[in-house]
Parts: C-alpha cells; structure tokens; sequence
C-alpha cells in the first residue's frame, strides 16, 4: 500500500473540516457520519458514470479496430487482384497462343481494368471452355461410328486420285481430305438441292414440310421469337406432338433472351422437347459467351433445311420495329447429307447442359444412330440403291420407296414404324459390333470404294461436305480453315456475302494474297445494319481491303446471307460469318457443295444481288466524317472481342 493513501474516512473528515486534531479526540462525531455517508452516496452515484466513459472508449476502440482490420483486407484484395491480374498478363504475353493483335487487346484491357478485365477474360477469351463432359462422349460416340466410313473414304480418294471420276472433287481433293480427317467431315451426297433467298418463301415451305412430317421434326435455331411466324411454327409443332411425331426443339437461350420461357414449354406439355442451349438465366456461367449460332431443321430424316435464317419476322420484312430489308439464303436438301445434319443436330441434343433435368444419357442418343455406317454408304451390300449411290428409290425418283434413313415411330433411323429393322436394311440399327473375318472385310471395303466411286460420278447427286465447328472442337477454327483452303485453291474469282467483315489476321491476309495475284475478289456487305459497332469495324476492314484490290458492294438494306462461291466449281451455305466470334466462339455448321450447277446457281443469286448494290473504294470510305472513321478504327482494334 502506498505511503499516501487516505482511506475513506480520512478523505471524507478532510473534506467536512471534521479533522481529529493530532493527537486529540473527534469534535463532532455526527458530522463525521453524515459526511461518510454523503462520500458513499456520491461515490455510488458516480459508479455509472465512470462506466458509460469506458463504454465509450471501448467502442470507439473497436471501432478503430474494424477500420484498421478494413482496410487491412482490403489492401490485402487490392494487392492480390493486382498480382493476378499480373499473372493473367503474363499468361497472355508468354503463352497465348492467338494472333498478336488479339493478345495485344487483352493486355490492354487487363491493364487499364485490372478486375473487369480478368472478368472479361475468362468470359470471351475462349481458354477456359473446352465442351462439358457430355459434350465429348456424346461427340466421340457419333466420331466413332464414322470412323470406317472416313478411313475407307480417305484411303480411296488418296491412294488412287487418278480413278476419281469427278473433276472438281480430283481438283479440290486436299480440301476434301483436311475436311475429313480433321473436321471429321463425310463427304456424302445430296441428291437435291433448292436455294431461298426471301424469307417468305423459305417459311412458306418450311411450314408445309413440318405439315407433312409422319415421324420426325428435329430443330435448332439461334432465335425463335414470338412473333406471327414463331406463333404459327409452335402451333404446328405441337398439333405434330400431339400426333405421336417425335419433336426436339433447341433454341439458343441468348439469342432468345426475348422469347418467355413459357412460350416454350407448351411443346413440352403437347409431347415435344424444347431446350435452351446453354442456360444464362441461372447464373452468369463460363459458357455466356459460348452459343449456338446454328439453324437446322431436319424432316423425317430424309430432307433438311439450312441456311441463315432464324424463327422472326423480321426475316420475312414483316418486322415494323425493324426496318432494313432483309436478304438471306437457306438451301434445302436431300440425300444422305440429310442424315449428316441430323447426327450433327442429336449431338448437340444429347449435349445439352447437365443440370437440364430431361436430359438422358449417352445410350439414349445410341438409338438415332446407325450401326454401321459403312452399311449405309454400300448400296450392294444392304440393297435398295443404285448407281448414282442416290439413298433408296432411283435415280428419277429420289423421293421413292426407301427414303433417306428411312425413320420409325422411335425416331430411330432405318426401317419403318411397322418393321423397326428396316424393309432393304437400310441403317439397320445394332449396337454390338459383328464379328467378320478377314475376307469378307476386304470384299465389303472393296463394295464401299466402288460405290463410293460410282457416287462421284458426276450424276445428279452433289457431292457434301457438312462441316462443324464451335469452342467444344478439338481444332475450333475447322469452318475457318475451310474457307481459307478454298480461298487458297482459287484461280479465278471469289465471290463472298457476309453481315459482318472483322476478319481475323490469317483470313485478312489469304484474301489479300488472292487480291495481289489478279483473282478477282468480291465481297457483298449490307449499307445498313442491326448493330452500329460491327458497322464500324466492318467499314474499316473494308477501307484497309479495298486499297489491296479486294472490290466491296453495299447492298441496299440488310444482307444476312453467308455464301462464299470459289470459281464456279464449289459453294458455302450455312450459318458462319466472317468475324472472329463465328470462326472461335460460336457453334456454326456450314454446307460445302462440290458441284458446278450448284454454285453456277449461287453465282446467278450473287450477280442478281450485286445490280442493286453499290460499289464503294477506298475514296468513299475516306470522305466520311473524321469522327466517324476515329470510331471506325477504334472499334476495329476490339473487333476480336465483338
């Protein structure tokens, strides 16, 4: 105890004057009382008070605290984000493997938006998707019944080119061969081909081929919206429901973003399927920027629609809120290709998002497919073909008995609903493998070769090539690729309509070469469009091209169409156009016709369009307005991103 210390009653006699006198007796010992009994009252009093003070500076200790942990964590986050966002910047710089304008862009995103650019990043680079793991079984699965028919394929345009009766296929044979062993291409057959290139028409019989399907109706559309023309396509599809016709519908869920879910599900209620290609609504997925730019439909097996041409009004120049005319073109077809595109449309089918809760395993799809595809390529060995290697019927009637693929109440293919095998055995369906000896093995690759043959002949049938590509692909650019080989391959002209031009640097550069060595080079793009940004870029590229030779037509409204002719000799009808994010980031699907009628056709269409288009150089680009231009350049810099 300190020396100093006064206890309580020292304090209080201090504080009252009552003082004992040292060494004398207390003067009054009631004031003494009262005056102890004040000091506890007031020190009681005084209790409270003292509490609420360190109340206070606890709180406010605390409180200090929290700040300093605050921002402590976030110093943390902010020095983190940096670091990775630092990484993400050498991954691109070291090893990106894309062209350099590309990576150029990233960084400078990355750099200027540190965590947006990250974001955006792993969203539209195109490094963190590879297909979902549905996707590759069921892709492997389709690749692997194909497998027989590609390698009896290649080893009889390969070892012998001189027996290849058809001159365009001899001259255009490394294109072919490139398309089917990396592309994993057939090259099948389409015994008739008919163009549309109004969207009336094209609906018109699209409507009365969906009338008249018995067994089947498979679709896959970018949009399909709810307008006078989707309303009517979804009434026929589930009165065909109702009938016991087996109809899959897959829509885009992005490009359909306008399109209510319920109006959808009342397939669903009739007996049809209608999916969403890759769902968005649930979340923000790594797949956002990944969609399903294809439009397909197939009939019954045996005849199919493709083209540029999505479900709207709009397509038909029947929507008010859009006012350019639209130009586009779809081919339908017949023929053996017909079974390519539905093998195509099941596999996406079968892939569809896993948390989709109808959607059934791999063995489920195994049923639309054939056993043996080579069975269905041998005309001698399965009976009901002909020379021509036309499927079923002959070669005036290609529409006879023994239509292609044939089709049963199951949708499986081959056979009829009465004799699910198949009356000729055509495609009949078998999942176990039969074991054949040696010899018969050669005696049935020799039959497949001379058919195979006999169906390049240069009958009536065309010779196809169904190519696909999309971010799931083992090589993404497989459609790409094609139209740079056939770029490659030309000696005389190329004739090209496209809705967007932001060609990537390799495609750029392959059309400038063709320029440079007097092919002459002409490229059809709209005067007005549906999306300011993709006008810009495209201007711009087409600015930069015009002065390398390539000829540039504007046509009066809005040309949706994607053809590409090469020489009169082979044409391209599909979904693809010639941009960045078609030949990287979507999932296209483009016909490739080997054939001189055919694309003397598409050629006639092209010159029909071309007498109301205007010619623009380079002059005329450079008299627009200098802002215009500026925003011209800086879109083209993100033209990879658009």
């Amino acid at each position: 105890m300190r020396p100093d210390w006064k206890g309580p009653r020292k304090r209080v006699a201090e504080r009252s004057g009552a003082m004992e006198p040292e060494g004398g007796t207390l003067q009054s010992r009631s004031t003494m009382n009262i005056a102890l009994q004040m000091d506890e009252s007031f020190t009681r009093g005084c209790r409270p008070k003292k509490k609420k003070e360190n109340s206070l500076e606890a709180k406010l200790y605390l409180g200090y605290n929290i700040e300093g942990i605050c921002k402590n964590m976030a110093r943390i986050i902010f020095y983190s984000a940096q670091a990775i966002n630092i990484l993400f910047v050498i991954f691109v710089l070291f090893f990106e493997r894309k062209e350099s304008t590309r990576r150029f862009i990233w960084i400078l995103l990355l750099l200027i938006f540190p965590v947006g650019g990250m974001v955006l990043y792993i969203l539209f680079s195109g490094n963190f998707f590879t297909g979902t793991k549905r996707m590759h079984e069921v892709k492997q699965t389709a690749q692997q019944l194909t497998k027989d028919v590609r390698r009896e394929q290649k080893a009889t345009l390969t070892q012998s080119p001189s027996n290849i009766p058809n001159p365009v296929i001899k001259e255009f044979l490394p294109l072919i061969t490139m398309n089917l062993m990396e592309g994993k291409s057939l090259l099948v057959s389409t015994d008739t081909a008919i163009l549309y290139t109004r969207g009336e028409d094209f609906f018109n019989d699209l409507c009365q081929e969906l009338e008249s399907a018995k067994v089947s109706i498979f679709m896959e559309y970018f949009i399909f919206h709810k307008d006078n023309i989707g309303k009517r396509i979804m009434e026929i599809l589930c009165r065909k429901a109702r009938e016991g016709v087996d109809v899959k519908l897959i829509y885009d869920d992005l490009g359909s973003i306008a399109t209510p879910r319920r109006f959808f599900r009342q397939l669903n209620k009739a007996g049809g399927e209608a999916r969403p290609f890759f769902q968005i609504r649930i979340g923000l997925p790594l797949t956002l920027n990944y969609r399903n730019h294809r439009k397909l439909t197939v009939i019954d097996s045996d005849r199919a629609f493709i083209g540029g041409i999505n479900i709207g009004d709009e397509y038909e120049n029947k929507n008010k809120r859009f006012k350019p005319m639209w130009r586009d073109t779809v081919v339908r077809l017949t023929g053996s290709s017909v079974l390519t595109l539905q093998i195509n449309f099941l596999s996406d089918w079968y892939s569809i998002d896993a948390w989709n809760k109808h959607t059934k395993g791999i063995e489920e799809a195994k049923k639309y497919f054939p056993g043996s595809f080579t069975d269905f390529f041998v005309r001698a060995d399965v009976g009901g073909g002909n020379a021509s290697g036309e499927i079923g019927g002959d070669a005036e009637n290609p529409d006879a008995s023994g239509r292609t693929g044939g089709g049963n109440a199951s949708g499986e293919i081959g056979g009829d609903a009465g004799n699910p095998d198949g009356n000729k055995g055509l495609v009949s369906y078998s999942i176990q493998k039969q074991e054949v000896s040696a010899k018969e093995k050669k005696e049935h690759s020799l039959k497949f070769r001379k058919s195979f043959l006999e169906s390049l002949a240069g009958g009536k049938a065309i010779p196809t090539q169904i190519v696909t590509a999309g971010p799931n692909e083992k090589h993404k650019a497989n459609i790409e690729d094609t139209f740079i080989r056939m770029i490659m391959s030309a000696r005389k002209n190329i004739f090209i309509q496209t809705p967007y031009f932001t060609p990537d640097e390799g495609f750029y550069t392959v059309l400038k070469l063709a320029a440079y060595t007097g092919i002459k080079v002409r490229i059809m793009i709209p005067s007005q469009w549906d999306k300011f940004f993709m006008k810009a870029a495209s201007y711009e590229f087409a600015r930069e091209m015009c002065a390398e030779g390539v000829e540039f037509f504007l046509y009066p409204g809005f040309i949706h169409s994607k053809m590409m002719t090469v020489d009169g000799k082979i044409s391209s009808i599909g979904t693809t156009n010639i941009d960045v994010r078609s030949f990287r980031l979507l999932f296209e699907e483009n016909a490739i016709f080997y054939d001189k009628n055919f694309t003397a056709e598409c050629e006639r269409i092209f010159e029909e369009d071309m007498e109301l288009c205007r010619p623009v150089t380079k002059e005329d680009f450079d008299k627009r307005f200098i802002l215009k231009r500026a925003w011209g350049s800086f879109c083209k810099l993100f033209s990879p991103l658009l």
